[in-house]
């Protein structure tokens, strides 16, 4: 749950292990999905997070790196999303595609070019 103004607002939190409070699943949520889709190379408009995983254990005041799988239009694409406390206060997200493709289907898709994409959020 987060507090918006004076109402409490329930959100589905994401499968997997992610360790990222709800707020920041929502807003790392939008931007892998973001990345998913504009690196994907047919038309498709639909990405879900289908699993979230710790890579290494976490230490106080690190960054940490977490594997999450965005499940594409068929196929399942594997992003790395790294979390860095900011010195000014809030979280610094960056997320790195990695060069792996599944297909939901079972055959593996081409390897492709990574995408970056960065952004600082409060909290």
């Amino acid at each position: 749950m987060i507090l918006d103004g004076d109402k409490i607002e329930a959100l589905p939190l994401l499968p997997g292990a992610t360790i990222a409070d709800p707020s920041l699943q929502v807003d790392a949520a939008n931007i892998v999905t973001t990345a998913a889709l504009t690196r994907g190379t047919n038309e498709c408009n639909e990405a879900a997070i289908t699993d979230t995983a710790l890579t290494e254990k976490p230490r106080v005041g690190q960054p940490r790196k977490e594997r999450w799988s965005v499940s594409t239009c068929g196929d399942v694409q594997v992003v790395d999303v790294v979390f860095t406390p900011s010195a000014e206060g809030g979280t610094n997200i960056a997320v790195t595609s990695r060069d792996e493709v599944r297909s939901a289907r079972g055959d593996h898709g081409e390897a492709r070019k990574p995408a970056v994409d960065r952004a600082r959020f409060p909290g």
